[in-house]
């Protein structure tokens, strides 16, 4: 599945330890940027997560990234609504579906002090969006909702990823 993964996204890696190190490279300098106040332990951590919860549910790295920095700018923080948490902004009852075992009360911990587990939920939702509506833009609006709004907001995630795509490509020959 990995190697699936690495050559269609990006043919011209050959090798794992190459697209990692591009990886890390890139999401690190992007996350510099735009939160030059996050800490280095946190920083890893989220950067970490993302690439885990990625390649074990097959969606570009890039992509989550995007998703992450226009749903919280790289900040744990609760939505607007207080409905959503931490990093991915999952709401509540989109990770009662998900997880049906835990409590509302232990999913609002899980989602807000443990940044794997906020990370991979919101991967895996973003994993089930895709496989319900097969193209990536719609996906990702339903990501945020439904309407103009998840319009608008889908339209900045691509923007960003098409930036890092574009910026990931360069180290390509």
């Amino acid at each position: 599945m990995y190697g699936i993964l690495l050559s269609f996204l990006f043919p011209c890696i050959t090798n794992q330890e190459t697209y990692e190190i591009h990886y890390y490279t890139i999401s690190n300098n992007f996350i510099d940027s735009v939160r030059p106040d996050i800490d280095y332990i946190r920083k890893e951590r989220i950067i970490e997560s993302i690439y885990d919860s990625s390649v074990k549910y097959s969606i570009n790295p890039l992509l989550v990234l995007s998703v992450m920095y226009h749903e919280s700018n790289f900040k744990n923080v609760f939505g607007d609504s207080g409905n959503a948490v931490g990093y991915m902004q999952i709401s509540i009852d989109t990770a009662q579906e998900m997880y049906p075992n835990l409590t509302r009360d232990e999913l609002y911990d899980k989602l807000f002090y443990d940044v794997e587990f906020n990370v991979d939920t919101g991967v895996r939702f973003l994993r089930v969006l895709l496989d319900k509506y097969k193209i990536r833009g719609i996906a990702i609006k339903r990501y945020n909702g439904n309407g103009p709004a998840a319009r608008k907001y889908s339209k900045k995630i691509l923007k960003t990823f098409n930036m890092l795509y574009v910026i990931y490509s360069d180290y390509c020959p």
